[in-house]
């Protein structure tokens, strides 16, 4: 069999329904969030009949899916207490493994096994090996595992601020990624949970976590995949900040894409799209519109290269700290407008892409930015999917209105 390698975009949401769905509301659950925009679920911590139902709904509905089970799921240290390992060491043997594939086989559209979640830095070897098992019984499928933000077990506060090369977290992330190798190299970072009590997005270790995650997937040459928050019912109910809202969700979407991820993953979408049993809720509409518009986004860049990350106008002593690029240095841009998420990345013609955002999830922003010399510059039509005719110019001028980015494609004439 052919090794699993990613050749779409996918937007994705974790646990997307009710565990204790009947057939036919597993069915509703998974038809909506199709025609909501998602073309990925992730089942987790069910036990194999809940699993099953929904992956029969999935079979009905063409949507693709990462499955866990008790036999194999690992979380954090070891496994979960519902498992045959009682919240021990996760170590299916190969005969377990086998089944558990032979036993998913038969839904075709299952992408890939979450093998672990949030693996400590001591069960990394366990993970591996997990790993290392579904790859060779399973290689046209997906090994998965996704690793702690900062603000978990591993943060960025054991050693000097700007001493990355030997902080908790980038230990834990390159420990990760030595021991496991990952196909995919996926991280979460929920903002409005660690950022609930200000307005204030730009001061915010997401950016940090997203920048030497981006560092070391470029490195590595592995897809980067990221979970983004989709609802705030975590935190406590009378913040302001904690009331998830379309905009809040598409501010981490766009940014994302700008850091050049290449799936993204949400925490989670039932609260946002549903009141519990599959009837719509406020915001079905307008995630149905973001996601369309950041699926057609995410397929044009799925084979673009990043090259240079930049948050305009901040503070010159955080570049270093969220492991961005010096705009100043640039040989494209000539100065932005403050407070964008900016991605410049580049296709195998050598043609030029900026990917712009704001980073205000609360007001719109008149965006400019100033170019080094002509180019002829097309903008991506997020609704339609198809490049305006070219302008030639040396600026961009356009607003974005509260999260929302904008993709360009530039040829130097």
């Amino acid at each position: 069999m052919t090794r699993w390698k990613q050749d779409k975009f996918y937007l994705s949401t974790f646990d997307p329904m009710r565990h204790d769905a009947t057939p036919a509301q597993a069915e509703e659950f998974i038809r909506l969030t199709k025609e909501a925009g998602f073309n990925l679920v992730e089942f987790t911590f069910r036990d194999r009949a809940q699993v099953t139902t929904a992956l029969e709904a999935c079979e009905k509905a063409g949507m693709a899916s990462i499955v866990q089970d008790p036999c194999f799921g690992g979380v954090g240290s070891g496994s979960f207490e519902n498992s045959p390992f009682k919240g021990g060491r996760c170590l299916p043997s190969e005969e377990t493994v086998r089944e558990a594939v032979a036993y998913y086989r038969r839904f075709s559209h299952v992408l890939g096994f979450y093998v672990w979640d949030e693996p400590q830095a001591t069960a990394f070897a366990d993970c591996r090996r997990n790993t290392d098992l579904f790859r060779a019984i399973a290689p046209d499928k997906l090994a998965f595992s996704v690793i702690y933000p900062s603000y978990g077990v591993y943060t960025w506060k054991d050693t000097s601020a700007l001493d990355w090369t030997d902080n908790g977290y980038t230990r834990y992330v390159n420990g990760y990624l030595e021991t496991v190798d990952p196909d995919v190299f996926s991280m979460d970072y929920y903002a409005f949970y660690m950022n609930r009590r200000t307005e204030d997005i730009r001061h915010c270790d997401l950016w940090r976590d997203l920048g030497y995650c981006r560092k070391r997937a470029l490195e590595l040459n592995k897809p980067q995949w990221f979970y983004y928050q989709g609802h705030g019912e975590f935190v406590e109910s009378d913040d302001a900040i904690a009331e998830m809202t379309p905009e809040k969700v598409q501010m981490q979407m766009y940014a994302a894409l700008a850091y050049g991820v290449k799936q993204l993953s949400c925490f989670c979408s039932s609260p946002l799209l549903f009141d519990g049993y599959a009837n719509n809720a406020r915001f079905y509409e307008p995630i149905r519109t973001i996601n369309g518009r950041i699926c057609r986004l995410g397929n044009e860049l799925l084979d673009k290269t990043p090259l240079k990350i930049y948050h305009s106008g901040l503070e010159a002593d955080y570049v270093p700290l969220y492991f961005l690029d010096d705009i100043t240095a640039d040989g494209v841009i000539a100065a932005a407008s403050p407070d964008l998420v900016i991605g410049r990345l580049t296709d195998d013609a050598g043609r030029g892409y900026l990917m712009v955002s704001n980073l205000s999830f609360s007001a719109p922003r008149d965006a400019v930015l100033s170019l080094a010399a002509p180019y002829a510059a097309e903008a991506f039509d997020e609704d339609t999917g198809v490049y305006a005719p070219p302008v030639t110019t040396d600026s961009l001028s356009f607003t974005l209105s509260a999260g929302h980015g904008r993709l360009f494609r530039l040829t130097q004439r």
